[in-house]
């Protein structure tokens, strides 16, 4: 049986998870991506392409989204190992 959380199930509250969401990932899409093509000029003297920068903000994202799985599987582990 699937059981709701009755503080998200607020249409406001949605809007504004959803709304910073959004933000902040767009921003730090423009962040990487100025990082990315700033880097890539300073050692090569050329800027890459939108699907070159396209494809390496795919890579930090999956990159990302992989440490999080891992860290999610064996962060328990450790914290039993260390202690609390």
């Amino acid at each position: 049986m699937l059981v709701s959380n009755p503080v998200f199930s607020h249409p406001v509250v949605m809007l504004v998870f959803f709304d910073t969401f959004t933000t902040n990932v767009c921003f730090l899409l423009q962040v990487i991506e100025t990082f990315v093509n700033d880097s890539y000029v300073k050692q090569h003297d050329s800027r890459l392409s939108d699907g070159q920068v396209t494809n390496v903000w795919s890579l930090i994202v999956s990159i990302w989204a992989v440490g999080g799985m891992i860290g999610g599987v064996f962060g328990g582990v450790v914290t039993n190992l260390l202690g609390r």
